[in-house]
């Protein structure tokens, strides 16, 4: 029954508003500020233009030398940065988390748990709910990349500079990343990695608010908000030495300043204590059959 409530979740998560509404403004947000960036490159010529996976994601072309030649990707880093500081838990959690609250407030549980079993149920909403979150950020990121290789070339010849120092600009390698050598050799690897890495955290969140509305459903409201205000508030503490952005620097965006096994402790942790959660709500000796 396992495989039957998660075809059937996924099916309904596909059709709900609120995910459409959270995968288009994700979708709105980045390629609608990539296309306005592509006149920054119109009448500048092709000999100039770096690759595809260069002007991908957060920061990637942070290192351009002469923008009024190269182009610059000015406004998708700074959308991409917006949306993992402020927006991400929230289209996250928007995207399915509040599957629980509905069914409990419209009377369905009383009528799939008898038929699914609890543990069914709750598991296979909760593989959605996680699922709903990571698409909602990685598959708009997987478009970008996506539109970028049909609008730029997809790899150039390896000019070696006068300077040896300055490959490392040219080629926007970070040399004390832990990963340059998967981005020098793969690249588009590289960003799918960097990708999966917020979408990853985006379904962690999604859980977190699933989690809170198996135990308190009084207010679709406080089910998907509360995730997004302890995201936030980082930036509140941390914002008055100008440390905020390093947070998230820490732990969404490959580079010199990512600690992965900081990303791994803090969300692999959260992850383990919504699994374990889930698994009480699924013993507890009260359900919602009595209710």
């Amino acid at each position: 029954m396992f495989t039957v409530n998660l075809r059937i979740s996924l099916k309904r998560m596909l059709h709900q508003k609120e995910f459409l509404l959270a995968f288009s403004f994700v979708i709105l947000l980045i390629l609608g500020t990539l296309f306005g960036n592509f006149f920054d490159f119109l009448g500048n010529s092709k000999l100039y233009w770096y690759p595809a996976w260069y002007y991908w994601g957060m920061a990637g072309d942070a290192f351009i030398r002469y923008p009024g030649l190269h182009g610059i990707m000015d406004g998708v880093p700074v959308a991409t940065m917006l949306l993992f500081m402020i927006f991400l838990p929230f289209v996250a959690s928007l995207a399915f988390s509040y599957a629980y609250f509905d069914d409990e407030k419209s009377g369905v549980t009383k009528q799939l748990l008898p038929r699914i079993g609890r543990g069914a149920y709750y598991r296979s909403t909760a593989c959605v709910v996680f699922l709903g979150g990571f698409l909602v950020l990685f598959l708009p990121l997987l478009l970008e990349q996506l539109v970028l290789c049909i609008a730029f070339p997809w790899q150039l010849p390896t000019n070696v500079s006068s300077d040896a120092f300055l490959d490392d600009y040219v080629t926007c390698v970070q040399i004390s990343d832990s990963l340059a050598a998967l981005q020098m050799n793969h690249p588009y690897l590289y960003n799918l990695v960097a990708g999966m890495i917020p979408s990853i955290t985006a379904g962690v969140l999604a859980y977190c608010s699933y989690t809170l509305s198996l135990f308190f459903h009084r207010s679709r409201f406080l089910v998907l908000t509360p995730p997004g205000m302890v995201w936030l508030l980082p930036q509140f503490a941390l914002s008055s030495n100008g440390m905020s952005f390093g947070f998230y620097q820490a732990v969404l965006q490959l580079g010199p300043k990512t600690d992965l096994i900081l990303w791994g402790l803090i969300f692999g942790g959260l992850l383990l204590a919504n699994i374990i959660l889930t698994e009480v709500k699924i013993r507890r000796s009260t359900d919602e059959l009595s209710a």
